[in-house]
């Protein structure tokens, strides 16, 4: 994963954090879906290719 998507999904955890009444995630559910989950499998995966080469 790239650098500015790294800082800005670690601004987006810690916020979470403090999201006591769930308005982070009902605001930003689409970006999660849509954009995190993905980035998120591709990061497993050439994770899993570097300890299985």
């Amino acid at each position: 994963m790239d650098e500015k998507f790294t800082k800005k999904f670690e601004s987006f955890k810690n916020s979470l954090a403090h999201d006591y009444d769930g308005t982070i995630v009902t605001n930003c559910c689409q970006t999660i879906i849509h954009v995190y989950i993905d980035k998120l499998y591709d990061y497993q995966k050439k994770v899993e290719s570097i300890f299985h080469s």
